[in-house]
């Protein structure tokens, strides 16, 4: 699974009228299950929808995707305290600086809609998200244009150039050793089996049904290109 960031900054204001500033985070409750970058060119390279599959038999296998939000606070009288830009969409907050606190939360709005209680900031981009992203919003959800069969998206043939804007902070919850699920599980995990002539057939369907237990995925690797068979089977009934 993948955390998530918002990149926007929020301004949530209390009963008492005290602003602060927020940004939003999902944390995935079965931890973060990230690909090295020589993984993801393999796994593309000979499936390019195995991410949508990994999801479907996750969910089959009722290992549900469900995140925990999150927010970290900046009291607005400390928006100078920090040697980033706070109101960045492109960066993030580091952790070490600003604690993430986790509260369970269901939301879903257009860019130009808040909920009671959450004020704008004057992070430049949400500020022009909030004047254009009205209608834009609207027919990116279906709203408007519901009866279009594409949608109208803007390529460019041009190669991606510039100098990178990054402070080079990361957040420590991207690697998988720092943060594991909120409970030790292997729900959802792909667990491999590798077999060979003459396995024994009773471990190997204990194995797969012990890993279907726990929610995880099982996967069987034969050791060889042709068929195989089983303890007790000959070649002739190998599957």
């Amino acid at each position: 699974m993948m955390q998530g960031f918002g990149a926007n900054t929020f301004v949530p204001v209390n009963k008492e009228g005290k602003r602060h500033f927020v940004k939003f985070l999902w944390i995935p409750h079965l931890g973060v299950h990230s690909l090295v970058w020589d993984e993801s060119l393999k796994l593309a390279g000979q499936d390019p929808d195995s991410h949508r599959k990994d999801l479907i038999e996750a969910i089959d296998n009722k290992a549900y995707p469900k995140w925990a939000f999150a927010i970290q606070v900046i009291p607005e009288e400390k928006q100078g305290h920090f040697v980033f830009a706070i109101l960045v969409a492109t960066k993030i907050w580091p952790e070490e600086l600003v604690d993430v606190a986790i509260e369970l939360h269901i939301a879903n709005h257009t860019q130009s809609h808040v909920v009671p209680g959450i004020d704008f900031s004057d992070d430049p981009l949400r500020q022009g998200r909030k004047f254009s992203y009205f209608d834009t919003q609207i027919s990116r959800l279906d709203w408007a244009t519901f009866g279009r069969k594409f949608p109208s998206i803007a390529r460019c043939s041009c190669a991606g150039e510039g100098i990178s804007s990054d402070h080079g902070k990361r957040s420590k919850h991207l690697s998988q050793m720092k943060f594991p699920p909120s409970e030790p599980t292997i729900a959802s995990l792909r667990i491999t089996i590798i077999i060979g002539d003459r396995y024994d057939p009773v471990a190997f369907n204990g194995i797969k049904t012990a890993v279907a237990s726990a929610g995880a995925l099982s996967f069987d690797i034969g050791m060889k290109r042709s068929l195989i068979y089983a303890h007790g089977e000959s070649k002739e009934s190998a599957k």
